[in-house]
């Protein structure tokens, strides 16, 4: 599910609570910054044995056989 930009933040756990409290941190401390959450980067140098290490060697199998299409398992997983 997606979530409103300006929705008020509700951290579901430690993690999210710690990742708010350094949010609130950066952007009340007075200086010229941007908070960036950047999830689930990949690209160059994605280890092959990460979860998007092996999607992407499953996209380029399902490409490489013409296969059309990829399964995946839950994708419920929040943080």
């Amino acid at each position: 599910s997606s979530t409103a930009e300006d929705a008020v933040p509700r951290p579901g756990g430690p993690y999210g609570v710690s990742k708010l409290a350094a949010t609130e941190l950066v952007l009340g401390s007075g200086l010229d910054a941007v908070v960036l959450r950047v999830f689930s980067p990949a690209g160059p140098g994605t280890p092959a044995g990460s979860p998007l290490g092996r999607l992407a060697e499953a996209m380029r199998r399902a490409m490489q056989s013409g296969d059309g299409e990829l399964k995946l398992g839950g994708l419920g997983a929040q943080r």
